[in-house]
């Protein structure tokens, strides 16, 4: 999972780019964002929590 969320990562990226991200900048923030491990049920959790489904 994504600390801090993608969805907020993108969206920073998108204010402080000022224009649509191409799918390398994209690329680019995934491969460097945090990613932590957990259990599938504490996932699923923080996935709703954060409003994705």
């Amino acid at each position: 999972m994504y600390s801090p969320g993608i969805e907020a990562l993108l969206s920073r990226a998108r204010q402080l780019n000022k224009e649509p991200l191409t799918p390398e900048h994209i690329e680019r923030i995934r491969q460097n964002a945090t990613v932590i491990a957990l259990p599938l049920d504490v996932a699923e959790k923080t996935i709703q929590d954060r409003g994705y489904q």
